[in-house]
């Protein structure tokens, strides 16, 4: 019986080890991109200006808003999601730990 509790203790470290990594290279690969895509976004924003307003309003500038909020909160929902999976795979029951019933 301790053997099984063992394993299930080593794999769930297992899970918040690469967990945690994944949070952390994503956060890294983030603060790398910001500046640049912030760059894109902008440059982008200003070429719009050159398309008639009417147009502009309609087509273009309601989905850079959506790509410019994607970019800015897509990390924190990764990071949400990585934290879920790891406490659903810690508190999770396996077949092996419980009995016939």
């Amino acid at each position: 019986m301790t053997t099984l509790n063992f394993k299930k203790k080593k794999g769930s470290a297992f899970i918040w080890l690469v967990s945690l990594l994944a949070i952390f290279a994503i956060g890294t690969m983030y603060i790398i991109f910001a500046q640049p895509f912030g760059q894109i976004f902008t440059s982008v924003n200003e070429s719009l200006s050159a398309i008639p307003a009417s147009k502009q309003q309609v087509d273009f500038q309601p989905t850079l808003s959506k790509i410019v909020t994607i970019w800015k909160f897509w990390p924190l929902l990764f990071i949400f999601g990585m934290i879920l999976w790891a406490v659903f795979w810690s508190i999770r029951r396996s077949p092996e730990n419980e009995g016939f019933v």
